[in-house]
């Protein structure tokens, strides 16, 4: 809803600016821009079609600002920033939806859930598994007491505790 307003509004602006500059300066513009105007712009729909057409890939805005940028330079600002702050926003907006649902998704399914905490724990009892190969310096399989006060002496090993 907010971007079909905003689509309005822009659409408006510009329709009517275009209209304004063909009415000012009628037989005195080339044919060109006279023929790209009015495909673009003139009419509140066309204008609202064309805004919509850049920001979803049907046409090029580049190509449909060249005319506006002849009429007045804040017009073809208007455009270039209603593009982009519709592109950025549209992204964001489907990130954020994208990632939300996926979350969602995630925390519902108790399988993943499940997974998570398998494998969690895995690399937790792997970690401890390697810090006491580590300390077991005589390779016997056991730690001896000696072994557990150097451990627990080595601050950087008693951090994986």
């Amino acid at each position: 809803v907010l971007l079909i307003l905003l689509v309005y509004v822009a659409g408006v602006v510009v329709a009517q600016g275009a209209l304004d500059f063909l009415l000012e300066n009628e037989g005195e513009i080339s044919d060109t821009l006279n023929g790209d105007l009015r495909e673009y712009w003139l009419s509140l729909d066309r204008a609202m079609f064309t805004l919509f057409q850049t920001f979803t890939g049907g046409i090029s805005w580049r190509e449909t600002i060249g005319c506006l940028e002849q009429v007045s330079f804040v017009f073809s600002w208007l455009v270039t920033a209603f593009i982009s702050f519709v592109f950025f926003a549209m992204l964001n907006v489907m990130t954020g939806v994208f990632c939300s649902s996926a979350i969602e998704t995630a925390q519902r399914n108790p399988e993943v859930i499940a997974t998570s905490m398998i494998s969690s724990r895995n690399a937790y009892t792997e970690n401890l598994r390697s810090l006491f190969h580590s300390v077991d310096e005589d390779g016997t399989g056991l730690v001896t007491l000696i072994e557990l006060e150097k451990l627990l002496k080595n601050e950087l090993m008693s951090a994986h505790l």
